[in-house]
């Protein structure tokens, strides 16, 4: 709900704004997951890991964006720190796979 009212509202007045306040909230989560911890029974602790990973890669990316707008590095240091994150994303997405193939072979 939260990240609809940033996304969907006027609520932050230009783009950069937009993306620092997704970082911001992208923190509160992580914080609140940490926390939290909602799925700490244990057989759904691994359902708590893959969330907090989840956030992580959320945090990072947005923290990425957030540095790039504010720095604006060269561009061939903005193609490495893309592909960087592009990577991150790439290695939750294939973490989260094996343990969607793991869960039906087992």
């Amino acid at each position: 709900l939260l990240i609809s009212l940033v996304a969907g509202s006027s609520f932050a007045p230009d783009d950069k704004a937009q993306v620092v306040l997704h970082f911001l909230l992208a923190i509160i989560f992580l914080a609140a997951q940490v926390r939290c911890r909602p799925f700490v029974k244990e057989h759904l602790a691994l359902a708590d890991e893959l969330e907090t990973m989840a956030l992580v890669v959320r945090l990072v990316t947005f923290g990425v964006l957030v540095f790039v707008l504010i720095v604006d590095p060269p561009k061939t240091a903005s193609t490495a720190i893309a592909l960087c994150v592009v990577l991150l994303n790439c290695f939750y997405l294939a973490v989260l796979g094996c343990h969607f193939v793991s869960q039906f072979t087992i």
